[in-house]
């Protein structure tokens, strides 16, 4: 008795799966298409898996730019559910006790804008204190970093590092550095 030959089992080329009458106990084995002998062979192979390759990459790189573009609406609306979640309890509270919905809503947000601008008090004044040695350490940071730059060995001379060191300063005390933040301020509130 004749085995059953299955796809891509015969050597040289593909067989037919087992046709009705194989199911039967006939054998029939029929010869394999032109299409199923140029795509069973080696370049035929390789063709295929360099299109699977391809449709990966395609898909992979259109999720990518995909999850790029949603990003300016995914992360505020992660955030908000985040917000939302946190603050529950005590909208559930409040209006346990008879407040209304959006005197509740007011509330909270009014006591989450009071607790941020405490912490946001206590950092300023934490740091207040320290000011002195916090800008005495930049700079030597700075000086550090100068001395580094100037042991490479295509170190820039002392008057580029100063006009470096200006057009930085220059940049952060113009309107372009305040202005450029206000307009990222801006964005994130028209999201």
């Amino acid at each position: 008795m004749k085995r059953r030959l299955r796809w891509g089992q015969q050597r040289g080329g593909l067989a037919h799966a087992p046709s009705v009458e194989a199911e039967r106990g006939l054998v029939v084995q029929t010869e394999p298409s032109k299409t199923q002998r140029i795509w069973g062979e080696g370049f035929g192979i390789l063709a295929t898996r360099a299109l699977q390759i391809i449709i990966v990459l395609v898909l992979t790189g259109a999720i990518m730019w995909g999850m790029h573009m949603l990003t300016t609406v995914v992360i505020p609306i992660l955030l908000a559910l985040i917000f939302a979640s946190t603050f529950s309890p005590a909208m559930r509270w409040l209006r346990s006790h008879g407040v209304a919905d959006a005197l509740a809503t007011v509330m909270v947000l009014l006591g989450i804008v009071l607790i941020l601008a405490g912490i946001g008090w206590l950092i300023v004044w934490a740091v207040q204190d320290q000011w002195d040695d916090l800008s005495s350490q930049a700079q030597d940071g700075f000086a550090q970093v100068l001395d580094w730059v100037k042991t490479l060995p295509f170190a820039p001379d002392s008057a580029q590092i100063a006009q470096w060191r200006d057009s930085v300063i220059d940049f952060l005390t113009s309107s372009q550095f305040g202005s450029g933040h206000l307009r990222g301020w801006g964005r994130l509130q028209t999201l």
